[in-house]
Parts: C-alpha cells; structure tokens; sequence
C-alpha cells in the first residue's frame, strides 16, 4: 500500500488540493495500518494494491466526516446562518466507504462475520 496514493485519493473525496490533504496523513496512515491488520494475503497487482489504497482512503475519508459531524458548529452572521447536515455527510462516507470495502472484500477478513461450519469427528 502506497500512503502517498491513499492521501491522494482522500483529497479527492474530500475535495481538497493534495497540499491540503496532506495535514491528513496521520489519518490516512492510521486507516492504512487498520487495512493491513484486516489483509488475508498479500495483494496481487496493482488492481487488487489500488483497491487496498481506495478502502484506506474512503475509511479515512468517513472517519474524518464522523469527527465533523461530532463538533457539531453552525455559522452565524447577523440574520443569516449557515448550517450542513453532518449526519447526511457522515452516511454519504459511511456509503463510500462499504463500497470500497466491498471492492477489497477477496483481500480483508471478514470482521463482524460467522460462518456456518460443520465438524467431523
């Protein structure tokens, strides 16, 4: 898994420059590692290694969207205000980030799965 790659396509689900970004890669490094923990076998290719860094990218991305939708803060000037819906934000990243896991899905265990198993004796 390529960090530089992870923040890069963080930036773009964030909509920010890459310069900007880059005050993310704690973050993008912590999700990173948190993918790496979950990896079953090495990625073949630089498909399966894209799909890695899109799901590091995408569960950085929602969790920084999580931490915003916790500081809760509204702009106000006068008579306008201005507010976002977090909670919306948080579930389109939530959304994004299933996804990008669905695609590493071969490459990750399964967490928060059971299986049906039958023992022989």
């Amino acid at each position: 898994m390529d960090l530089q790659e992870i923040v890069r396509r963080y930036a773009q689900l964030a909509g920010l420059e890459e310069e900007d970004a880059a005050r993310f890669a704690g973050l993008c490094g912590q999700a990173q590692d948190d993918i790496l923990a979950r990896l079953v076998r090495p990625p073949e290719g630089e498909r399966e290694e894209g799909a890695l860094n899109a799901a590091a990218a995408a569960l950085a991305y929602y969790r920084s969207c999580l931490s915003l939708a916790a500081r809760s803060e509204d702009m106000k000037a006068g008579d306008v205000s201005v507010t976002t819906d977090r909670k919306e934000v948080a579930a389109c990243a939530l959304a994004l980030w299933q996804e990008a896991e669905a695609q590493a899905a071969r490459l990750l265990d399964d967490r928060g799965g059971f299986a049906f198993c039958r023992v022989l004796l």
